[in-house]
């Protein structure tokens, strides 16, 4: 299970310069352990003393390897299409057309606002070459189509709307603070501590104008990705799968 990966952060270890200035998985770095562990099971068959890595020194190698935070940004770029797809069909819905005074113009200014958080993973994603996802695929590992198919209940009140697009935001909000702990980037860390704070002021809002309390409690939840990615897949979140 992803959870029980731990990714130690880099300590002067070589890496290939991302476009941007973000750090990208070092290829060095890979072939480097990678040499010296084969290398030491080879040098053990030599000897004939039987001898094997062991278990615990071979999860360590792809511990340092594995670089979720690819993974993570894959993930995140997911929500942000799903949420910006949300807010942007929901013009066709009852539920929107009761919408009343500003509140049509502020959820307008939420659709916008997550549609330039895809496009800034996007461009991230790109720079980083981060096209293989399916590590979070919670729900059917070998459905990685592109472009991605959102599908979303008709809302028959003002109501059902503001329940739906409040639990939302709050799933994304969780699912931010959950996947914090799988990046030690700390370029891609500040990215996603930005959008979440943006995210908690979105939700914050919805409520305020569903007539809920805007700050329920004095902190925000945190959800694993796993479970994030299975709670959003109502709607045909794959958790990041990209062809």
């Amino acid at each position: 299970m992803l959870e029980k990966l731990v990714v130690a952060p880099d300590s002067g270890q070589q890496t290939d310069a991302a476009p941007d200035g973000v750090a990208s998985p070092g290829r060095r770095k890979m072939f480097t352990l990678g040499a010296a562990l084969c290398g030491a099971a080879a040098g053990s068959a030599v000897l004939g003393n039987g001898a094997t890595p062991a278990h615990a020194d071979i999860v360590d190698f792809l511990d340092k390897i594995w670089d979720l935070d690819l993974i993570v940004l894959n993930f995140a770029h997911e929500m942000e299409e799903l949420e910006s797809e949300f807010f942007t069909r929901a013009v066709y819905s009852t539920g929107y057309r009761d919408l009343q005074g500003h509140e049509p113009g502020v959820l307008n200014l939420i659709a916008q606002q997550d549609r330039e958080h895809f496009e800034m993973l996007e461009d991230v994603r790109n720079r980083l070459g981060a096209k293989a996802g399916g590590h979070f695929e919670t729900m059917n590992a070998a459905a990685t189509r592109q472009p991605r198919i959102f599908h979303f209940p008709r809302f028959n009140s003002r109501e059902e709307f503001f329940k739906a697009a409040i639990e939302l935001k709050e799933d994304v909000l969780f699912a931010y603070h959950g996947a914090a702990p799988y990046l030690h980037d700390k370029k891609l860390l500040a990215v996603a501590a930005s959008i979440a704070g943006v995210e908690g002021r979105h939700a914050a809002v919805l409520r305020e104008l569903a007539g809920a309390p805007p700050v329920p409690s004095p902190f925000e939840g945190a959800r694993k990705p796993q479970q994030s990615g299975k709670k959003l897949g109502r709607y045909g979140f794959k958790g990041g799968g990209i062809r």
